[in-house]
């Protein structure tokens, strides 16, 4: 899996020192907040922790995102085959302390460019619970368009596609 890099970010496989980040980002309320239904933390754990030991599926790919010049847990980002046809599934996740400063929309630029590009991976969409104004944005600036509505996390989220 290649490393990333932008003018600000660096992308970087995740690697076993990254679960106890990973499990505070994803365990915490605000993170969580539009994401519905029964959560396990220890299910969840061990399903990180065997994905970074395993290794992601083919055509999975997940990454930590941090800062360029001082690494530092700053969120994840990553794809993954759809429930919907044909297509693959963008996800970003951020620490709330990186909310606000353009890091989603970098990242995912980023890994857009190399899955569109290097990996020839395409079409791509990002599921978003329409209350989610801030993922709605990254969305919109990344080139992604609505597509429909589906359910998933036992809620509405729209579809946002890029072919």
């Amino acid at each position: 899996m290649k490393t990333l890099e932008t003018a600000r970010l660096r992308l970087r496989p995740r690697t076993i020192q990254d679960l106890d980040e990973i499990m505070a980002m994803d365990t915490n309320p605000e993170v969580r907040r539009y994401f519905t239904g029964p959560f396990d933390p220890v299910a969840h754990r061990n399903d990180v922790q065997a994905n970074i030991h395993n290794g992601a599926k083919p055509g999975e790919w997940r990454w930590v995102i941090e800062w360029l010049g001082s690494p530092g847990f700053l969120g994840q980002c990553g794809v993954r085959a759809s429930h919907l046809p044909d297509v693959s599934e963008l996800s970003w996740r951020l620490v709330p302390s990186a909310w606000g400063q353009g890091i989603a929309s970098e990242a995912g630029a980023a890994m857009i460019g190399y899955l569109r590009g290097e990996a020839g991976i395409g079409p791509l969409t990002a599921l978003i619970h329409p209350d989610n104004a801030a993922s709605l944005t990254v969305a919109r600036k990344l080139g992604l368009r609505p597509a429909g509505e589906t359910i998933a996390w036992n809620a509405r989220q729209i579809i946002y596609r890029l072919d």
